[in-house]
């Protein structure tokens, strides 16, 4: 291949890999070669053959054509559609999971929080009842004293 189609291909490479989470460690792993082995094939410093960009290509679920050729359609099977599809869903159910237990944990703490805001007032309120009583008989004790000392 020439420079550029390599720079291309290795860019491809890189942006799949980003997208798939996946290293060039792992890449090489699966299709057989070292990761040194794929880095100086992504570099331009070795060649590259035809069945290494087929089995890229399979390990990260494009076509070998998007990988060698301009064109910016990955032609991904359908089987691979399918697969990451199924991926992004069972994502959005753990995140709906996720998002109930924390619902369900939150609405826990404002119960708490309700039930100790309830018994705060019914304990201010016969606070208060008992400092009206007690104001009540001060009174009564203070217009006694009053009435004696005036009277």
């Amino acid at each position: 291949m020439k420079n550029q189609k390599i720079k291309d291909l290795s860019l491809k490479v890189s942006i799949l890999l980003k997208e798939k989470g996946l290293t060039q460690t792992k890449l090489a792993d699966r299709i057989g070669i070292t990761q040194a082995a794929l880095s100086k094939i992504l570099s331009g410093k070795n060649s590259i053959k035809l069945t290494t960009v087929q089995n890229i290509a399979k390990a990260l679920d494009v076509s070998a054509e998007y990988l060698i050729n301009d064109k910016n359609n990955k032609n991904i099977s359908d089987n691979a559609r399918q697969k990451e599809n199924d991926v992004n869903v069972n994502l959005i159910i753990k995140l709906v999971e996720k998002n109930s237990k924390l619902i369900d944990e939150q609405n826990k703490v404002i119960e708490e929080m309700k039930k100790s805001f309830e018994e705060k007032m019914k304990r201010y309120k016969a606070e208060n009842v008992l400092m009206s009583k007690e104001i009540k008989i001060l009174k009564k004790e203070t217009d006694s004293l009053k009435k004696n000392f005036h009277g």
